[in-house]
């Protein structure tokens, strides 16, 4: 788990965030259990591979608080490679939190191909235990067969919180070779 120290954020507009910027440091929002919010400063280097993991779980100080807490949003400046705020949600007392996971599928069908209609599906997890991807196999599947969340395999301990009867994927005809 990623440590991070930040301060608690007292100043804002754009001249505030161009300061930051320039000084190697990120603001971000630290979305609490009790519905609070509490605005911080960090050093950008600190996280800055956070920009490549996604769901990562950080342990985050604030003067003399201490709480675990979730990537939820990265805000990226679109013209140069610098993250302008990062929105944190803090782990529930039971240690699970709800992410949305990359959805895969494995294998070919019978006939037909794969129409995805779906790339990720929301599911309640260990914070400490998130997986960074859910399988469905299509090996010999038929034409025409309909894919729904509820059939996706959960890994133990994670819950399905994406509607059971959304449609995933379908297998569909090939389109004629011309």
């Amino acid at each position: 788990m990623i440590n991070l120290i930040a301060t608690e954020r007292k100043s804002f507009g754009s001249e505030d965030t161009k300061y930051l910027k320039r000084d190697g440091r990120s603001a971000g929002v630290l979305y609490k259990k009790n519905g609070s919010t509490q605005h911080i400063v960090f050093n950008i280097n600190d996280i800055f591979m956070l920009s490549q993991q996604k769901n990562a779980v950080l342990n985050i100080s604030v003067g003399n608080e201490t709480g675990i807490f979730i990537v939820k949003k990265i805000k990226n400046n679109a013209s140069i490679p610098v993250m302008e705020q990062v929105d944190f949600e803090e782990i529930g007392d039971d240690g699970f939190v709800v992410v949305d996971v990359e959805l895969l599928f494995e294998g070919l069908p019978s006939e037909g191909m794969l129409s995805k209609k779906q790339s990720s599906l929301s599911v309640s997890a260990p914070a400490t235990d998130i997986p960074t991807f859910l399988s469905y196999d299509i090996e010999g599947v038929a034409q025409g067969v309909d894919i729904f969340a509820s059939e996706v395999l959960m890994p133990q301990g994670v819950i399905l919180k994406s509607e059971p009867n959304l449609l995933i994927a379908t297998i569909i005809p090939k389109p004629p070779i011309e």
